[in-house]
This record gives structure tokens, sequence and C-alpha cells, in this order.
């Protein structure tokens, strides 16, 4: 008998996997692919029809039950569930919008709510998480809705990576930091020593050497303040050994962190 509901229950978790593909694949703008294995979602989606070119990601989960069981249908449209089973709740780790696609066999009909959803708050991104919830009918209509969702948070100027970083941030404020400034210091140097301005056996701590880039013309005056604001944040992390950095300093870290290697990495080498 374990053997047969073990088989059912891998029919049932198949089954799913392959109505999500139908259901996504529906609009011809949409890339779907099996998600890598670093991924806790079962499909990565990519929005193609960005006019910007863009990339637009977002994950979908996607479980199966074999009959709609003691659901009900509230007022308002919404579907709750007594049983549900199967969600990876690293799912909601994910620095990208991620939905969870729950199949019901008998009719092979089609429920979603969002994982982790995207929204628009005082013209800002930003992702809420959820544990639980009801569910609504999936449909083309659904579909497109979720799309537009998706589509108005990285119009509102998400950045996944930034996200993963401040997740990141918060779970490990001094490694972060400290990676991000060993980047910035690759880079620093690295050009410097391209540029005949340092000696790989000698290199200058960072904050001379970004000083001595600025004089030489080999980077903008622009980025002096946010390398010695970043560096103090760093010493303020670092030294004192906190384990706890707020919202405001870990918004600030990745921001100027990240904004100073996008300007290092688009300069160009003097002839």
């Amino acid at each position: 008998m374990g053997g047969m509901k073990n088989s059912d229950t891998e029919y049932i978790a198949e089954r799913a996997g392959r109505l999500a593909f139908v259901y996504l694949t529906r609009r011809t703008d949409l890339v779907v692919s099996p998600a890598p294995q670093e991924h806790r979602v079962d499909f990565l989606v990519h929005i193609s029809s960005d006019p910007a070119g863009t990339e637009q990601l977002f994950g979908v989960d996607a479980i199966g039950q074999r009959a709609l069981g003691k659901a009900v249908h509230e007022p308002a449209g919404a579907w709750v569930f007594a049983r549900k089973s199967g969600v990876d709740p690293a799912a909601g780790e994910e620095s990208i919008p991620v939905c969870l696609f729950l199949f019901v066999m008998d009719g092979d009909r089609g429920f979603y709510r969002w994982l982790k959803e995207p929204v628009v708050e005082a013209d800002r991104p930003a992702l809420h998480v959820h544990t639980g919830g009801a569910f609504q009918e999936l449909d083309n209509k659904a579909l497109d809705t979720i799309i537009e969702r998706v589509a108005a948070w990285y119009a509102a100027g998400a950045n996944p990576k930034v996200e993963a970083l401040l997740e990141e941030t918060q779970r490990d404020p001094r490694s972060v930091l400290l990676l991000l400034t060993a980047k910035l210091e690759e880079q620093v140097h690295g050009q410097l020593q391209q540029a005949g301005l340092e000696q790989i056996q000698q290199p200058m701590p960072l904050l001379q050497a970004v000083d001595a880039g600025v004089q030489r013309g080999l980077f903008p005056s622009t980025i002096l303040t946010p390398f010695r604001d970043l560096w103090q944040l760093r010493n303020s992390v670092v030294h004192q050994g906190s384990s706890e950095v707020s919202p405001v300093d870990a918004l600030t870290m990745v921001s100027l962190g990240t904004g100073l290697l996008q300007v290092l990495a688009t300069q160009h080498q003097p002839a």
C-alpha cells in the first residue's frame, strides 16, 4: 500500500508541474524554464515582451491534490483549502516574485496565490512574503494579472540582485559588507595597475587608491564621498562587531556598494 501511495503522490506532483507549464505557456511572451537547483521553486519565468529588454523574472512553485476536499469558496471569490502539502518554505527566500500554483486533479482546476508578492508602495518596489492565505482561480485573466503585477514591480525600479544582497545583509551584515568592499578593492586596484598608477606588489589603502585615481582622471570625483561614507559604515559594522544592522544602514550599504561597483565597471581606461 505504501508503494501505491508514493506512486500516486509522485503522479500528482508531476501532473501539477505539467499543468503549470501549460498555463504559463499560454502566453507567447513568457519563456518558462525548470529552475536551477539553487532556486527553491519549480519554474523560472522570463517576461520577454519588456520593451526595455530588462530581465524580468518571477518564480512559480507548483503543487497538486487529488480533489477539492474541504475547500471553501468565500464570497469575495477566494478559495481556502483545508490541507495543502508540498510547499517549500525556502521559496520565500527568493529575491524575485514567487507564485504558488495549486492544481486539483479532478477537473484539472487551477488556483494561485502569492508566496512573495510584488508590490509598489509610494512609487518604490517591495516584496511581501506570505506564509498562508486564500487562493484565486487560475485562468487566462488571472495569468494576465500576475504578469501585470510583476512587470509593474520591475518598472518601479526593482532589482532582484540588490534585493538578494539586502536579505543576505540582514542575515550576515559583516560578510556582505566585506564582500562588497573586497570587490571594490579588486576593481580599484585592478584599474590603477592597468593604468600604470600602482604596482601589484605594493597596493595602496583603498581610500588613498581611489583618491589617486580621481587625481589622475581615472575615476570621476563624484565617487569620493560615497566611498568615504561606505568605508565609515564598514568600520562601524566590522570594528564594533555588530551582528545587527538597521534596515536604513543595510539599504545604504548595498546602495553605496552596488552603485560604486557600477560606476567603476563603466569607466574607460585612458589611451
